[in-house]
């Protein structure tokens, strides 16, 4: 093309060199056009595969919340239970004690934060996101999960000692699985024993204050999973 450019303007050949200018042009145009559009589909698939991640991520971390919040709520009813048969305003069965105080010692850790987001984070994928409002509501969840974790985690010493001094009364029996491993379950409850000791009643009372808290947190941790659900269907529309 371009020897014949350069023999058009030889002859000087206007008109012929013109349009083989404007041939050169025209392509040049047109393949930068085809490279932009190839480069902005292939950022339109990554964008719609991670949306797609989000969604299906996000739709099990609201699930996991809700049911935490759940299992949260539900000690802290056992909790609460605890605290009115120590006080002698109500009684069980031995049985119904002992799964009673095992259930309220153990806990479950708050919900992850969404790997899809840190990814897109690390990577410098999150601008392929165009939607303001899905940004916001993926940045309001994660900046959520540190400050649970860390409140999660800093009451946890104190959960263990309270725990230590409610299992006081407790008594265990060695159990080994199938694979070997040993551990331990409680088979029997000194109820009177906790209830002569002033300093249990105060600990069953922490255990019910920091359930309730995580079920509220929980909840809160769902909500938020929801709205990303909401504003991805809305980035869809």
């Amino acid at each position: 093309m371009m020897s014949s450019i350069r023999r058009s303007a030889e002859r000087r050949d206007w008109a012929m060199l013109l349009f083989e200018l404007i041939i050169v042009v025209l392509g040049i145009y047109l393949g930068l056009a085809l490279g932009n559009w190839n480069e902005e589909r292939i950022e339109r698939q990554k964008a719609e595969a991670l949306i797609g991640r989000l969604d299906a991520e996000f739709e099990s971390l609201a699930e996991q919340a809700e049911i935490l919040a759940e299992d949260y709520r539900r000690k802290a009813n056992r909790a609460g239970e605890l605290f009115k048969i120590i006080r002698g305003e109500g009684d069980v069965p031995q049985d119904d004690l002992v799964n009673i105080v095992a259930d309220i010692q153990t806990s479950s850790l708050p919900v992850f934060p969404s790997g899809t987001y840190q990814e897109m984070v690390a990577t410098g994928t999150l601008g392929l996101i165009e939607s303001p409002e899905l940004l916001e509501a993926l940045v309001q969840f994660d900046q959520k999960i540190e400050p649970i974790n860390a409140a999660f985690l800093s009451q946890m010493q104190s959960i263990d000692d309270n725990a230590e001094m409610m299992l006081r009364y407790a008594e265990f029996d060695a159990v080994v699985d199938e694979d070997g491993n040993y551990s331990q379950r409680i088979i029997g409850v000194d109820l009177e024993g906790m209830r002569s000791d002033p300093e249990v009643a105060g600990a069953i009372l922490s255990f019910f204050g920091f359930y309730e808290g995580m079920a509220l947190v929980s909840g809160i941790q769902r909500d938020d999973a929801n709205r990303v659900m909401r504003e991805i269907e809305a980035y869809d529309e």
